[in-house]
């Protein structure tokens, strides 16, 4: 089966804000797998300062608590159109 998406989970990416070790993980995680042609998706982001940092390491997908807290499905047209600013959908890079 071809992967084309890794994903890091939030033990990594929950105290990189923090953490020089789990910095250097999730910075070289996302290097190997740019190299590899692959998109990035750090979950479990709580806090703007780890969203700067995986900006900087160019991660493709950020998902976390800092962004929304789970929805039901009818409640999540509304969220995206009112979000501002838009919310990128994409995953071209």
């Amino acid at each position: 089966m071809p992967v084309s998406v890794l994903k890091i989970d939030q033990s990594f990416i929950r105290d990189m804000d923090i953490d020089a070790s789990d910095a250097a993980i999730v910075s070289a995680t996302i290097f190997m797998a740019h190299e590899l042609g692959m998109k990035v998706v750090a979950e479990g982001v709580e806090n703007s300062a780890t969203v700067e940092k995986l900006r900087q390491l160019d991660c493709d997908i950020i998902q976390g608590y800092f962004y929304a807290m789970p929805m039901r499905a009818a409640e999540l047209e509304s969220w995206l159109a009112n979000r501002k600013p838009p919310l990128k959908l994409s995953m071209d890079r």
